[in-house]
């Protein structure tokens, strides 16, 4: 009896909170969810390479939170927004809707980035939830295969034969976080399964303990376009938007 009586005076409470917002402007009613509903961190990363400067909206009842100017292979800091976003539209400098999320997930106790990837035809949303929890005594590392036209990849220290910190990753495929020891590494990039031939080789990379970091394949493999294969590292640790690019080695 106490369940049934919990769950009609939800129901009327929640009816009740309705009434109260159709009685309200919709800038009153946003006030309103927002003082129920938790909010959460969120950035973006513009992924799509031959997509212009786009702008973000995150959109509850009206537009809550705008992120303006966002160039190619940029990210926005970390961002506070209501866990109850119901949009997330990505425009163009024209105001024009490139993509479109509904009803994106966004957990309240966790930070997100949402990631525009895809060539422009065919740009899409891919989201993370970011444990931006740190290790005093080790660096944590994630990828994010992000080049559309690259074949599946493993990422690999010292040499093409050496073995995958990230085994087997597809286009739009966001890894789970690993700890390593801090220190520099020479990353190599090879198509998954090869343990022969290096699709690229950087220069060695330092990574600190304490940090986090996000490393993302960008550009394509297209020998014709302007938007050359490599890879960039987000530091995480901070506002978000902090990033190296790595250097192939000679």
């Amino acid at each position: 009896m106490k369940k049934v009586l919990c769950s009609i005076s939800g129901v009327f409470a929640a009816v009740a909170m309705l009434v109260a917002m159709s009685a309200c402007s919709s800038s009153d009613a946003e006030r309103i969810v927002e003082e129920i509903l938790p909010t959460t961190m969120a950035r973006v990363i513009h992924l799509s390479p031959d997509a212009p400067e786009v702008d973000i909206d995150f959109e509850l009842i009206e537009v809550q939170q705008s992120i303006v100017g966002l160039n190619y292979g940029e990210a926005s800091a970390y961002t506070e927004i209501s866990s109850g976003i119901a949009k997330v539209i990505v425009k163009d400098t024209n105001g024009q809707e490139v993509v479109t999320v509904d009803n994106p997930v966004f957990a309240s106790d966790i930070d997100n980035t949402v990631y525009a990837v895809n060539l422009l035809a065919n740009i899409e949303v891919i989201q993370s939830e970011d444990d931006r929890s740190t290790d005093p005594a080790k660096a944590k590392v994630r990828f994010v295969h992000a080049s559309p036209d690259a074949p599946a990849v493993d990422v690999k220290t010292g040499s093409a034969a050496g073995a995958p910190v990230f085994a087997n990753a597809a286009f739009k495929d966001i890894s789970d976080y690993v700890l390593v020891d801090p220190g520099d590494y020479t990353f190599v990039v090879t198509q998954a399964g090869d343990n022969v031939n290096a699709v690229v080789t950087f220069a060695p990379a330092t990574l600190e303990a304490d940090k986090i970091y996000t490393v993302i394949a960008i550009g394509t493999l297209e020998d014709t376009d302007f938007f050359d294969f490599g890879v960039r590292v987000f530091d995480d640790t901070g506002s978000g938007n902090a990033f190296v690019d790595l250097t192939v080695a000679p």
